[in-house]
């Protein structure tokens, strides 16, 4: 019999359908009459960007200093205006993803290329979209999680 595992976030598990907590612990294997918990290991946090089929910029975030969600937000709009970018929605409305898009396609190569310019987007995008791992697909127009 496998034991409930409680805490704040739940994910389902592949061995018995059932939902356990993504923090604390990965799967509950039971052999030999014995329950054995195994430990997850800490996802990596990256960015990816795909400029196109030849060219691909990726940071891993893990190693850079936090950003405040402030600070990240601020930072993309001073890009965002900088790069003189274009909002993508007709009503005008700007939203924190089509943001990191735009600003990464006014970026191109140039920018992407220069690794201070590139850890800097690549921290303040995981501060505002609080995902483990994001792509950035400028030639497909699309962000995915």
């Amino acid at each position: 019999m496998l034991a409930p595992v409680f805490c704040k976030f739940l994910w389902p598990c592949a061995y018995n359908g059932a939902y356990l907590s993504e923090l604390l612990w990965v799967s509950c294997v039971q052999r030999n009459q014995r329950t054995r918990l195994f430990r997850k290991t800490d996802m990596i946090s990256e960015v990816i960007v795909r400029l196109n089929a030849e060219q691909q910029y990726r940071m891993d975030v893990d190693r850079l200093p936090p950003m405040g969600n402030d600070e990240a937000r601020r930072w993309l709009d001073d890009q965002f205006t900088s790069l003189d970018c274009e909002p993508l929605r007709p009503s005008g409305k700007v939203l924190l993803a089509d943001k990191v898009l735009v600003v990464a396609r006014a970026a191109g190569s140039r920018l992407l290329a220069d690794q201070a310019w590139f850890s800097t987007y690549a921290r303040a995008t995981n501060t505002v979209l609080g995902r483990p791992v994001i792509k950035v697909d400028v030639e497909g127009m699309a962000v995915s999680y």
